[in-house]
Order: C-alpha cells, then structure tokens, then sequence
C-alpha cells in the first residue's frame, strides 16, 4: 500500500477517471448549503452538554474554534518557535492608512527573507480565495489593485512539493499523565490540474 501511495504522490496521473471528481464535488458546493446541517448537530450538542459553548471546545484556542472568520496569521503563531522550521515562512502585511503599499510590501517581504515566486493571501477568508502565486512585484501591483478592498494580507514561501495534504487529527486524553495521543481520521490529496491524453483527441 505505501508503494501504492509514493507512486501516486510521484504522479497523480495514475489514478482512475473519475476519481478526483467526488472531492472536486464537495469542494465547488456552495458554502452555506456543505455546512447547515452541521447547525442541527451543534444544536445537538449544545442540549447534551447544557452550554451554547460546546462547539467551541474543539479549537479553544482559535477564534470561534475556527468555524468561521478566524485569521490565519493567528493560527500559524500558535506554532512554536521549536516547531516553526516545519512550516514555509511567512509574515504578515497591514495596508490599512498605508500610503506606499508597494513598497510596504518588499519591505515586508525582504525583512522575512521570503524570494520569488511566493504566495499572496487575505489573512481571512477560506476555499482558496485570493489566493495568489507571485513572481515579481509588478504581481503583486496587479493583485493589489484588485483586492485593495482588503487591509490584511500574508505574504507565504512557495514549497516545491508536488501535492497538498490535507489531515484531519483529533487528539485525545492519554492514560499516561501529560501525553497526548490522537488518530487521524481523514486525508484529503490535493494535485494540481493536469490532464491525460489518450493519443487522439485535442482541446
């Protein structure tokens, strides 16, 4: 199975028609309709524990335990210094009352050692959007003047690894005192676009 796994992660082309598909479906549905049956359940739970508080128990230390307008800055310094060597760097960027934004922004870019290409987001925001890859600063003019709507931004360093993972890891209490053990429940494999000619047909 592991063999199975690296070939794919070397060349997602390999996998069978089709089977992108039922993730692309989940990922395009539209945002209120994917997540209000969630409401029902957190009702739910919120009569079993006798507090409206009890959805936010899963992340006390993200704001609203992440449901909804958490800052993405915020979370990645959760991060440990120890442990920040894991992530790409990153830093923040703040336009609002900013008279250069421009320069603002090599400023900031160059102080975190960060080097083209890089990746542009909105500290808040979710699905991908305003998402953007860089590579030179006449980039970043194009993307401004099209989101200068937004104050608050994250410049990141781009990784150069083939796929994105998502896991999904719920920790639990250990018998053993100050340990905490978890399992992961969920991995989803994110390729980018690519496409499998048969040979004959054109686009």
């Amino acid at each position: 199975m592991t063999q199975n796994i690296s070939k794919t992660l070397q060349n997602p082309s390999i996998l069978p028609a089709g089977a992108l598909m039922p993730m692309d479906f989940w990922e395009r549905m539209n945002m209120w309709l994917f997540y209000s049956p969630m409401a029902f359940y957190l009702i739910y739970l919120s009569i079993k524990h006798q507090t409206l508080l009890a959805p936010l128990y899963a992340n006390p230390t993200i704001y609203l335990s992440g449901m909804m307008d958490e800052s993405k800055l915020k979370i990645m310094d959760l991060i440990s210094k120890k442990h920040q060597h894991f992530i790409p760097r990153y830093t923040s960027i703040d336009f609002e009352n900013c008279i250069n934004p421009y320069q603002l922004f090599e400023e900031k870019r160059l102080a975190a050692d960060i080097h083209y290409p890089l990746f542009i987001k909105p500290d808040k925001g979710c699905r991908g959007r305003g998402v953007t890859m860089l590579n030179s600063v006449d980039d970043f003019i194009e993307y401004y003047k099209k989101n200068s709507t937004l104050t608050n931004f994250i410049l990141q360093e781009k990784i150069d690894f083939p796929i994105e993972a998502g896991i999904f890891f719920i920790k639990n209490k250990s018998a053993i005192k100050n340990q905490q053990v978890g399992e992961i429940i969920s991995l989803a494999l994110k390729f980018p676009p690519f496409l499998v000619g048969d040979g004959k047909s054109t686009i």
